[in-house]
């Protein structure tokens, strides 16, 4: 019976903060045996399409689910594309102006910051390894903006200030450990965008598989049939994963899908 398997891009199958840059040979074979297999593999990722690596896009994926659930296609196609409201991009912008952050608001096409010469924003561009989607000019209110990021100095006590102003206009997900976040439309999360497609393609929860390893894959994994955590995932998410696979350095997709019999 066809199977539906979500993966996330950063820490499950590359991870670019510990040199692997782009996908394994095992990644790569384990992508074509799952739909020789006649499953279905979609990159479930809180990246927008522009950011999404060429090499994962190599990988051709049955479909995308980005922008942590507020953005989807199948086959080329797209399903759905959720934007946020002026207020939440006004917000956002206004919080990196008074504490010199550096924000991004997202399209599937370009990211819109506010200056691309800012150290910050360098130091950050470089770790996410995409740098040409990235736009200091072009930006208006009426764009369709699917999910925003922000990244800061390394200063916990900002960290608090950014939940505290803008937990009331969009969701916060920080990423790991790292002094930035996603900011999401509220409301919205990978687990939600997840049913979106479950029930579009009539597939069955328990037929359903996810693969991660941050604090924006738990509603995710809360979601599907079977959660399967990387072994450097965050506990977070550990506590709700059915199960821990290798650790994403050890292919632990790979592992996980033999594991669960999706591929050989």
């Amino acid at each position: 019976m066809k199977k539906i398997i979500f993966v996330d891009i950063d820490g499950t199958i590359i991870d670019c903060s510990r040199g692997l840059h782009v996908p394994t040979e095992k990644t790569k074979e384990s992508f074509q045996k799952l739909k020789e297999n006649g499953h279905l593999v979609f990159i479930a990722s809180g990246r927008a399409k522009c950011l999404v690596p060429e090499s994962v896009k190599a990988l051709k994926p049955s479909g995308y689910l980005l922008a942590n659930g507020a953005y989807a296609e199948i086959d080329g196609e797209i399903i759905f594309s959720d934007t946020m409201t002026k207020e939440m991009k006004r917000e956002i912008i206004a919080f990196a102006d008074e504490n010199d952050c550096a924000y991004y608001l997202e399209t599937a096409d370009d990211i819109y910051t506010g200056d691309i010469g800012l150290p910050l924003h360098q130091k950050f561009a470089k770790a996410w390894d995409v740098c040409d989607c990235y736009r200091d000019d072009g930006y208006n209110e009426d764009l369709g903006i699917n999910i925003g990021m922000l990244a800061i100095k390394e200063d916990d006590g900002l960290v608090n200030k950014v939940y505290d102003r803008l937990l009331p206009y969009v969701n916060v997900n920080r990423h790991g450990s790292m002094y930035s976040f996603d900011l999401n439309i509220k409301g919205m999360s990978k687990g939600l965008g997840i049913q979106k497609i479950l029930d579009k393609l009539n597939i069955a929860k328990d037929d359903s598989y996810a693969f991660g390893d941050g604090y924006n894959d738990i509603e995710m994994f809360e979601t599907v049939g079977h959660g399967i955590a990387v072994k450097n995932a965050v506990d977070d998410l550990k506590k709700v994963a059915e199960d821990i696979t290798l650790d994403v350095i050890d292919d632990g997709f790979t592992y996980g899908l033999k594991k669960y019999r999706l591929i050989k």
